[in-house]
Order: structure tokens, then sequence, then C-alpha cells
């Protein structure tokens, strides 16, 4: 088990909204990629949902987005950068 340094044993909270979460809800219903069934894992859940009541307890932490409001903005970051990867490929 993993010690800090001051000997302490550490513990491990879910950063989560405590609201369950369906992949479809993200998607609308509308699957955006076709992904190999070889890739699926066996226990592949449909359902999410965590429970961050530790972490808040702990750490004083509460969520600051929604699920979609997070996607949406990694989603903005990873266009983002390959864009400049793009400009990057095409000044050379």
């Amino acid at each position: 088990m993993a010690k800090h340094l001051n000997g302490s044993t550490t513990q491990q909270s879910n950063s989560s909204t405590s609201k369950p979460i369906n992949s479809s809800t993200l998607t609308e219903g509308q699957p955006l990629i076709e992904v190999d069934p070889q890739y699926f894992r066996p226990t592949e859940v449909e359902m999410l949902l965590g429970d961050p009541s530790r972490a808040k307890e702990k750490l004083g932490w509460q969520p600051e987005y929604a699920i979609k409001e997070l996607v949406e903005d990694m989603v903005e970051s990873d266009n983002a950068a390959l864009n400049r990867t793009e400009t990057n490929d095409t000044e050379e």
C-alpha cells in the first residue's frame, strides 16, 4: 500500500458529480465512432456512478462541471491541439 513521506496511508477518492452517466447521454443516442468488438473489455459497464463524498469530506472538493461540459471542454482542447499540430506541420 502506498504511503506518504510522513508514513500515513493514502486513500483514493472518487472525483464525480454523484449523478449516474450513460455513454448514450453524451452522444444523445447517436454513435460517434465505430469500435472493433475485439477492443471491448468483457466487464464493460453501461452505467457509471461515482461517490465523491470522501473527496468532499477530506479535501473540501466539489464538482464544478457537469459531465457534458467537461467532455465539450476536452474535445475543444483536443481539437485546438490538433489544429496547432497541423499548422506546425504545414509550416515546415
